[in-house]
């Protein structure tokens, strides 16, 4: 007897029902961890892209205050005239393009794919520029929520 109980626990591997047991738990654990972190990954990016939009109106703003704006008496000048475009009496925009001519700002990646688009756009106050919105086009991959009401300005953009 004592020679069976021996030899049993001297057995090397594994049994099939153990290894299939294993591969079950491995893929329920899978199934329950690959989504979040996918949609981890994909809010970082979404995160990354806000950063560029930010980043994108400081540099709108700096290419305001450096071309734009009369120290003087805080008053808008017409020196940045060739580079705005109006909407209508109430808005005005700059284009991305524009501000990457002025050395302004580098181009803007949405996953490292081609250079995205965009349009910065300013209400307008008799010649205060304010409220400044940044909207990014990078294909069908990214858009700025809300961009698709400027698509005319944006295709305006060389």
């Amino acid at each position: 007897m004592l020679k069976y109980i021996i030899g049993d626990c001297m057995k090397k591997g594994f049994t099939l029902i153990e290894i299939l047991a294993v591969i079950a738990i491995i893929g329920m654990l899978s199934i329950m961890i690959i989504p979040g972190v996918v949609k981890l990954f994909n809010g970082a990016i979404d995160d990354t892209m806000k950063v560029s939009e930010n980043e994108v109106l400081d540099a709108a703003n700096l290419y305001l205050e450096d071309y734009c704006r009369n120290p003087i008496d805080d008053e808008y000048r017409n020196a940045c005239q060739e580079d705005k475009n109006v909407i209508d009496e109430n808005k005005v925009y700059f284009c991305l393009s524009s501000l990457q001519g002025r050395k302004v700002i580098k181009d803007v990646y949405y996953k490292e794919s081609t250079a995205c688009r965009g349009i910065v756009v300013y209400d307008l106050d008799g010649y205060k520029y304010k409220n400044g919105k940044v909207y990014l086009y990078c294909g069908d991959s990214y858009t700025t929520e809300g961009g698709s009401t400027y698509t005319t300005q944006l295709n305006g953009c060389r």
